[in-house]
């Protein structure tokens, strides 16, 4: 320390100057350097989080998806076991009688006959077969003596992979 003084002291008073304002520069510049540098990485993490939140949300969806095709029946599945009751509630939904189901001897259809109103019959068959993956077999639609009904007699299956 004693040394440092003793240079200090031997350096004119415009080089003491001149010296304190090039190290408070340095200093300076050191600071808006490492400023900088932490505004940067500031930066690269509000990305980084926004980046994440997008991917959070999208695996959010994916997720509600996934938990819809697992409520969904495996291929091969047993229709009147599984479906019966999923197929009643649904027609109910959609303002269709429960009483049009029909018993088929094959396990993977579903019969339908009676008389119904014709919008809640498409809205319907659209429905099971996004929810349910159930799509027509065959169907006979005739008109019937009421306005809007329509006598139905369709077979419905599990939709092939």
């Amino acid at each position: 320390m004693k040394q440092f003084q003793s240079w200090w002291k031997g350096l004119s008073r415009r080089d003491q100057r001149l010296l304190a304002v090039w190290l408070a520069g340095m200093a300076v510049a050191a600071l808006v350097w490492c400023g900088s540098a932490l505004v940067a990485a500031q930066e690269r993490a509000q990305a980084q989080l926004a980046a994440e939140r997008q991917v959070l949300g999208r695996m959010h969806v994916q997720a509600e998806e996934l938990q819809r095709l697992k409520q969904l029946p495996r291929a091969g599945g047993n229709v009147k076991g599984v479906y019966m009751i999923e197929v009643s509630d649904s027609l109910s939904k959609h303002g269709l009688p429960t009483q049009i189901i029909q018993s088929l001897d094959t396990a993977d259809q579903v019969g339908l006959q009676g008389l119904v109103p014709f919008d809640h019959w498409v809205e319907w068959v659209a429905a099971v077969q996004k929810d349910m993956r159930l799509v027509v077999q065959k169907a006979k639609v005739t008109r019937a003596d009421l306005p809007g009904m329509v006598e139905i007699q369709a077979t419905l299956e599990q939709e092939k992979d």
